[in-house]
C-alpha cells in the first residue's frame, strides 16, 4: 500500500521497470506491515511455514493495495481496507490479541507513512529548489526516475526502521490492555491527522503549505513525547511488579528457611534434654570420680542455658527470633524479646516473615555499625491488642537514619537490598494496618500493626 501511490499519465504508456518498482514498492511495505505485526504479537508457526504464510499474506496485500491504486492515486478507503486486512490475516501468523495486532497495525502504518511524508516532502523540496514544492511533489507522484529515486530510498529508510525498532517490540507485546487503549487512541488520532497533511501540502497555497508544515513536525513531536511517557509508565510499572515478584519469593524462600530451622532447634533441644538425661543418670553412676562429676556438672550447665529458646505458639516467630538470638550474639548485641500472644495467628507465616525478619534485620544491621559493643541492643515486643498484632522493635543507632524530614534511607548497597522497608509497609498494608518508624534519643523505634483476623 503505497501511501503517495504514482499517478497513471495520460497518453503515454508505464514503463515495465516502473511497474515493477511500484510493484515491488508495495509489496516491501505490505511485508513490513505484517510482518511487524506478527512480530509484535508473536508469531504462531516455527520458520518454514511461518515463512510461507507471511508472504502469502503479503502477496495478497499487493494485489489488493495495487487493485485499490489502479482506481485512485490516493484513497483513504485503500488504508482502511489494507488496515483491516491486515489486522484480520495476522491472526493466522500470531498469537496476539485482537487489540495488541490492531494497535501494532496503527503504529506501523503510522511510522511507515509518516517516513513516506518526511521523505516525500524533502524530495519535493530538492526538486522544486524550495521554491515551489508544490511542483516538486507533482513531478514525484509521476511515474518515471525521480519517482523510482524516491521509492528506492523510501523502502530502504522503511526496512532500515523495521530493523532498528526490532527490539522494542517485546515491550509494545507486554502492555496491559489499558496502555495498549491509550496507545491506540494516541496513534490513531495521529494517523488520522498525518493522512490529512498530504492533501495540505499539494495546494499552491504557500501559506496553507507552511501551517501544515509546522502542525506536522508539532504534531510529531508530541506522538513522540507521549509514545515515550507511555513507555516510561509501563517500564516504572513493570520494574514495581519484579520488585513485587522477588519480594514474594523472597518472603516463601525466608518463611521455608527459618519452619526448616525450628523444626531443626526443636529437634536440637530434644536431643539436648535427652542427652542432659544421660548425664545425670551417668553422675548417679559415677563412685567417687571428683574429676568427672564436675566434668558432667558443667555440661549440664551449659546445655541448660543453651536450651532456652523462644516458645510463643507460633512456629515462624519461634525460628526467626530463636535464630536473630543467636545473630545478635555473633555481633556481640544486647538482644532481649517478649512474646505475648494469647489469641491464634491468622496471619500468613510468609507475611509475618515479611515483616518481623526484615525489622530485626534491620536493627541489627544498625547496631552493626556502632564502635562500641557496649552501646549495642535490641528489644523486641509482639503483643496483641483486639484485633490487632503489634510487632516493635527498638534499637541503638549510631546516628539519625532520617533524611529530608521523614524520609528513611537505606544503607544497604548490595543487589537486592533496600526492599526491606518496601516489604514492611507493602506486607502490613494488606492486613489494613500501618509501619510507624521514630528515632528518639539515639534509639530507632519501629512499630508495625497489622490486623490478626480470619
Amino acid at each position: 500500500m503505497e501511501y503517495l501511490a504514482a499517478k497513471k499519465q495520460k497518453g503515454s504508456p508505464i514503463m515495465p521497470l516502473y511497474t515493477l518498482v511500484e510493484l515491488s514498492a508495495s509489496f516491501i511495505e505490505s511485508l513490513l506491515v505484517i510482518s511487524t505485526i506478527t512480530r509484535i504479537s508473536g508469531k504462531k508457526h516455527t520458520n518454514p511455514q511461518h515463512i510461507l504464510l507471511i508472504l502469502a499474506a503479503t502477496c495478497v496485500m499487493t494485489i489488493i493495495v495495487t487493485f485499490m491504486n489502479m482506481w485512485e492515486s490516493f484513497s483513504y478507503l485503500t488504508i482502511v481496507i489494507a488496515a483491516t486486512y491486515s489486522i484480520c490475516i495476522t491472526k493466522l501468523t500470531s498469537n496476539g490479541r485482537l487489540l495488541l495486532r490492531t494497535v501494532s497495525c496503527m503504529l506501523t502504518l503510522f511510522f511507515l507513512h509518516t517516513l513516506d511524508y518526511v521523505v516525500g516532502f524533502s524530495v519535493s523540496m530538492i526538486i522544486g529548489q524550495s521554491q515551489d514544492v508544490f511542483h516538486g511533489f507533482e513531478l514525484m507522484m509521476k511515474t518515471g526516475t525521480i519517482r523510482t529515486i524516491y521509492t528506492v530510498i523510501n523502502k530502504a529508510l522503511q526496512v532500515s526502521l523495521f530493523f532498528l525498532l526490532g527490539a522494542q517490540y517485546e515491550k509494545i507485546r507486554q502492555f496491559d490492555k489499558r496502555y495498549l487503549g491509550i496507545l491506540f487512541g494516541i496513534t490513531t488520532s495521529c494517523y488520522i491527522i498525518m493522512s490529512i497533511l498530504p492533501s495540505l501540502i499539494m495546494t499552491d497555497s504557500l501559506f496553507v503549505m507552511q501551517i501544515a508544515i509546522v502542525v506536522s513536525w508539532i504534531f510529531i513531536m508530541s506522538c513522540l513525547v507521549a509514545i515515550i511517557t507511555i513507555i516510561s509508565i509501563h517500564s516504572k510499572y513493570t520494574k514495581k511488579e519484579r520488585e513485587t515478584v522477588m519480594i514474594s519469593l523472597t518472603n516463601e524462600l525466608m518463611e521455608r528457611n527459618y519452619q526448616q530451622l525450628h523444626k531443626n532447634q526443636r529437634l536440637i533441644a530434644k536431643q539436648v534434654h535427652d542427652f542432659t538425661n544421660h548425664l545425670k543418670t551417668l553422675k548417679g553412676m559415677l563412685d567417687k570420680d571428683t574429676e568427672a562429676e564436675q566434668y558432667i556438672c558443667k555440661l549440664l550447665a551449659i546445655t541448660y542455658r543453651e536450651s532456652k529458646l523462644c516458645h510463643s505458639g507460633c512456629d515462624v516467630i519461634d525460628a526467626i527470633i530463636n535464630c536473630k538470638v543467636s545473630e545478635a550474639t555473633a555481633g556481640h548485641i544486647a538482644f532481649t524479646y517478649k512474646v505475648q500472644l494469647p489469641e491464634p495467628i491468622h496471619i500468613s507465616s510468609v507475611d509475618i516473615c515479611a515483616v518481623l525478619s526484615n525489622q530485626i534485620d534491620n536493627a541489627l544491621e544498625a547496631c552493626a555499625n556502632i564502635p562500641n559493643q557496649q552501646e549495642r541492643f535490641v528489644q523486641v515486643t509482639l503483643w496483641q491488642k483486639e484485633t490487632f498484632l503489634f510487632f516493635k522493635v527498638i534499637n541503638s543507632v549510631l546516628v539519625n537514619p532520617f533524611i529530608a524530614g521523614n524520609t528513611l534511607i537505606s544503607k544497604k548497597k548490595e543487589s537486592g537490598h533496600g526492599l526491606g522497608l518496601i516489604n514492611i509497609r507493602d506486607t502490613v498494608e494488606k492486613y489494613n494496618g500501618t509501619l510507624d518508624n521514630q528515632f528518639s534519643g539515639n534509639q530507632f523505634i519501629s512499630i508495625a500493626m497489622m490486623q490478626n483476623t480470619i
